[in-house]
């Protein structure tokens, strides 16, 4: 028998439905501070719209419903560490989104400080099985600033070595790499065009 029971201003993460090749993906749902339900995201054959499917959920499958209750500061931070990047920036940006005063604080994969799950950014994306592709990390905005190319926008991480060039400021070598490129096309196209042949 499970003592997991819905309280108020608690976010709840359950299986729900799934997408091609996977089973069931997590699903939220929020009951605010008067207790009232709301469905954050839900999907396929097992999303539950509504409270009476949540609470059937519960019943029946408890141990595929996570609770976290979302006045205390330490269970925020624990859902915000040990819940998938998509989750936390999804129910983050729902919360924003419908004037909930409910902030979500990863850590930063760049600097390890806790940064605002909305204003985050994801990064390291992978496939996740089927055709899902998820971010795996979020940055800071700071972080995101000093480690991401001006060239191809990519976020390469406090280990990068970033280059100045004549032409290029703050660029991975894989940018500069392909200004060399051009440069060098562009010549060919001038010596060619300028043979006569």
């Amino acid at each position: 028998m499970t003592n997991k029971r819905f309280r108020r201003n608690m976010l709840v993460a359950y299986h729900g439905g799934g997408y091609d090749g996977c089973i069931w993906e997590w699903n939220y749902a929020y009951f605010d501070k008067d207790g009232k339900f709301h469905d954050i995201y839900s999907t396929g054959y097992a999303g539950c719209e509504t409270e009476e499917k949540l609470r059937a959920k519960l019943r029946n499958q408890p141990d595929e419903v996570e609770l976290t209750n979302l006045n205390s500061e330490r269970a925020r931070n624990n859902f915000a560490d040990t819940e998938g990047i998509r989750g936390v920036v999804g129910c983050a940006t729902w919360f924003a989104t419908n004037g909930y005063d409910v902030k979500l604080s990863p850590k930063c994969n760049g600097c390890g400080c806790r940064c605002n799950a909305v204003e985050g950014e994801p990064t390291g994306y992978r496939g996740v099985g089927g055709i899902e592709i998820h971010a795996q990390e979020i940055v800071c905005q700071e972080c995101s600033s000093a480690y991401t190319c001006t060239g191809c926008n990519e976020y390469y991480g406090p280990d990068h070595k970033f280059v100045e060039t004549e032409h290029l400021s703050h660029v991975c070598e894989y940018c500069v790499e392909n200004e060399a490129r051009k440069n060098d096309t562009r010549l060919l196209v001038v010596n060619d065009a300028g043979c006569g042949e």
